[in-house]
């Protein structure tokens, strides 16, 4: 017996290791279109930690892997939680995110998604805190939401930084020209047609973007 949970004892952390060396935590950054034709991505305002110290920020939908999970599981499950599930029927499947940017710390990932007034969004989330499961409730961590144009997020780093809009996606990763790139290529694709062109493989192919 003392063998046995030994070996199994190994095995299951052998599995952790795998996925924590892949990175610490995931997120999503929702992009959409409104009804005039903007390209638009979606915040989140909450707490976030930022060398160890936790101050609220607007940034994307993101949070720690757990163990187990791959970096495009964690990020998937974080976004749901942090948005209230708002998107859960219309973004159920891996491969609908796009991968941005990664390293030992953090993985940012796109994904596509109906556009909706922040009204219906923040009712939901209220909705949820009061009505969802006691894990639901608790895992509802945003105060506020906000569409920001994505040319504007592009654009004007600095200028939302003065307005108090300053993601910690803005602060790891949009200073990486690829995900620029990547962006600015969103600007006039969607992420269906991207992938379909093989998008990643031909970032990753090119070391325009880390391996994580």
């Amino acid at each position: 017996m003392m063998k046995n949970s030994k070996s199994n004892f190994l095995r299951r952390r052998q599995r952790v290791n795998k996925h924590s060396r892949e990175a610490c935590a995931a997120g999503v950054l929702p992009l959409s279109i409104t009804p005039e034709g903007t390209r638009v991505v979606l915040l989140g305002y909450g707490s976030c930690s930022q060398g160890g110290v936790y101050r609220n920020f607007w940034s994307d939908f993101g949070g720690k892997l757990d163990p187990e999970e791959t970096a495009k599981e964690a990020a998937l499950r974080e976004f749901h939680e942090e948005t209230a599930y708002y998107f859960k029927k219309e973004i159920t499947k891996l491969d609908q995110l796009l991968k941005l940017h990664g390293n030992e710390k953090y993985v940012s990932f796109a994904a596509e998604v109906s556009y909706a007034p922040i009204e219906l969004i923040k009712e939901n989330a209220a909705r949820v805190r009061f009505e969802g499961t006691l894990y639901e409730r608790n895992h509802v961590e945003m105060e506020d939401y906000r569409w920001v144009s994505l040319s504007t997020l592009l654009s004007h780093p600095a200028t939302l930084h003065q307005e108090g809009l300053y993601p910690p996606f803005i602060e790891y990763h949009l200073s990486q020209k690829s995900v620029q790139d990547s962006l600015r290529m969103l600007l006039t694709k969607n992420i269906t047609d991207l992938k379909t062109e093989t998008f990643e493989s031909k970032l990753f192919g090119k070391g325009l973007v880390s391996s994580y």
